[in-house]
């Protein structure tokens, strides 16, 4: 009966480090990286990712984003996807309360679905050119954010990683509708 127990405790101890063992495998591996690089706006750039109007009616910002990975994970090099979203202010990339669908709507700002990883000296990375145009009525007086978010396609939840950008300055109070 004490072998027994012995072997029923070994087997235990056994699946245990194994189960640990695999979720450390796939959580070692390091994340995708984002990075809004070469930024040229009409606006003022701020510390914490914070981009203000100042004195213009129309922001416009032109950056490259840089997708990089130095893992080796073959699959997340293969194809991947970049969203961007525009979220109102108290819902600031909000993903729980968007799936429960209570009020919290991102608007997508550009998609870009052909990324593929190409090799550098350091790991993998893409970089591409953007820009976007926001209107000083259509942000809110305490801000809104603009959040990037790359998925791959093969491995849509386990690698992913986002890049949050907030924007202050707007003259909307939030009484008047959305103008997009």
């Amino acid at each position: 009966m004490k072998l027994k127990n012995y072997l029923i405790a070994f087997l235990l101890l056994n699946f245990s480090l194994y189960a640990r063992n695999e979720h450390s495998n796939t959580t070692a591996d390091p994340k995708v990286n984002i990075e809004i690089v070469n930024i040229v706006t009409n606006g003022l750039l701020l510390p914490n990712n914070t981009l203000s109007f100042a004195s213009a009616e129309d922001l416009d910002i032109e950056f490259d984003v840089k997708i990089s990975y130095t893992g080796n994970n073959t699959k997340i090099t293969e194809k991947g996807v970049l969203n961007c979203y525009y979220y109102e202010p108290n819902s600031f990339d909000n993903e729980i309360a968007q799936y429960y669908n209570n009020g919290v709507y991102p608007r997508y700002l550009f998609q870009n679905e052909d990324i593929t990883l190409e090799p550098t000296k350091s790991g993998y990375s893409y970089t591409f050119r953007q820009k976007l145009r926001f209107k000083k009525n259509i942000i809110f007086t305490n801000g809104c954010s603009f959040v990037f978010r790359y998925r791959t396609a093969t491995l849509p939840t386990d690698i992913s990683n986002k890049l949050t950008y907030k924007i202050i300055g707007g003259t909307r109070t939030g009484k008047e509708p959305y103008k997009p």
